[in-house]
């Protein structure tokens, strides 16, 4: 995929503008990167977007993991790359249908952002668990959007062709030949708009992004990395030095323990998503946010057979047993049902000639605790009370 926009919608990075006149290297207009994507892929679609964007895309060579798709609703052009893990779940969350594809559901997501403002950026992004990387251009608001998944498992960089036009595509052979030295990788888990005014990190929005020039040998002008806020502050006052710190190389080595474990722990199928993932933080985010919605919904479907319980085809012993289960099961998943909420559920499943014990617990002053209930209960139903 191809994005090229012109400086009328985006300033080029002062970084990638740097870099390029640290080592000055031949480069392609615009019209000409756009030209050469289309001439070495012949099943290319490519549109012009007014006088200052133009746009292209190709299935050819697409990876059956990484599919491209393209869409257009209510002039906000997305070109998009990848698989999202959670489609399902979003779906829910922006009302979508069951056959809306990636690519509209970012629309969807941009427009949330866009319309329901102040919204922060990094909570619609944040949100997107997968492999990705897309292109958003909204013609009403000449706004670009652009984003990366937090591992950067879909390639994506941007450069800076001959004419002053920003480019970002996947294919870093094309860009090499368009943008020269004013070159670089996207970096993961990072998001560009111009509404915000540049490139941020959506993991942890208050870090600072830096751009380290390159050396002769590398391939781009720059690489952007994310640094704390602390870490930014002190490094003007930092020793630069070849040596690595003990104490990281400690670190380092407890840390690969860790995450030997946790790959210890996961079924081989799923593992091949996430071997190589290099810190046992990162590959917790990642478990967290692929499980998140399967937790979601078990959740949901706890909580539902807690309301619909009834101790009318159970005896009051198994139902007593059934409800402490769910209790159970739903604070495995770190949702556990508050005591007085406990007392609620076990008096409402009672049936009908328990009413009057049930009224009277409910009014009870101080409230019965759950455990103290379960055993009154049974203590009632030993001894046939209470009955009409």
């Amino acid at each position: 995929m191809l994005g090229v926009f012109s400086s009328a919608i985006v300033t080029p990075p002062d970084e990638l503008v740097a870099a390029g006149s640290r080592t000055p290297s031949p480069k392609l207009s615009s019209t000409a990167l756009v030209n050469r994507f289309v001439e070495t892929n012949g099943s290319a679609v490519s549109l012009q977007i007014g006088d200052h964007v133009q746009l292209a895309y190709t299935h050819q060579n697409e990876s059956v993991f990484q599919p491209r798709s393209f869409a257009v609703k209510d002039e906000i052009f997305c070109l998009f790359e990848g698989v999202l893990d959670n489609l399902g779940s979003l779906r829910q969350q922006y009302g979508l249908a069951k056959s809306a594809n990636e690519v509209m559901l970012v629309i969807e997501a941009y427009k949330a952002l866009r319309d329901r403002a102040p919204y922060p950026p990094n909570h619609v992004v944040g949100h997107l668990s997968g492999n990705f990387a897309f292109v958003v251009f909204d013609k009403l608001t000449s706004t670009l959007f652009v984003a990366s998944d937090q591992f950067g498992k879909v390639p994506l960089y941007w450069g800076i062709t001959a004419d002053g036009y920003v480019a970002f595509a996947d294919n870093l052979e094309l860009l090499k030949g368009a943008c020269g030295k004013s070159l670089a990788s996207f970096p993961q888990g990072c998001f560009f708009s111009t509404a915000v005014g540049g490139l941020r990190s959506y993991e942890n929005p208050k870090n600072k992004i830096t751009a380290i020039p390159a050396t002769d040998e590398e391939i781009w002008g720059a690489t952007f990395k994310i640094v704390s806020s602390i870490t930014y502050k002190h490094m003007t006052n930092c020793k630069i030095t070849d040596e690595i710190d003990p104490k990281f190389t400690e670190w380092n080595k407890q840390d690969q323990i860790l995450l030997i474990c946790l790959n210890a722990t996961i079924s081989e199928g799923f593992l091949a998503h996430v071997i190589e993932i290099p810190t046992s933080r990162e590959l917790w985010i990642a478990l967290e946010k692929r499980f998140e919605s399967s937790v979601g919904a078990r959740r949901r479907y706890l909580n539902w057979r807690l309301l619909k319980l009834k101790e009318e085809s159970l005896s009051v012993r198994k139902y007593l047993i059934e409800i402490n289960k769910i209790a159970d099961n739903l604070a495995a998943i770190g949702s556990p049902v508050d005591d007085s909420n406990l007392v609620v559920h076990m008096l409402l499943g009672l049936p009908s000639d328990y009413e009057d014990f049930s009224d009277g617990f409910m009014k009870r002053s101080p409230p019965v605790t759950a455990d103290e209930l379960y055993g009154l209960i049974l203590m009632a139903e030993q001894l046939k009370i209470p009955k009409k």
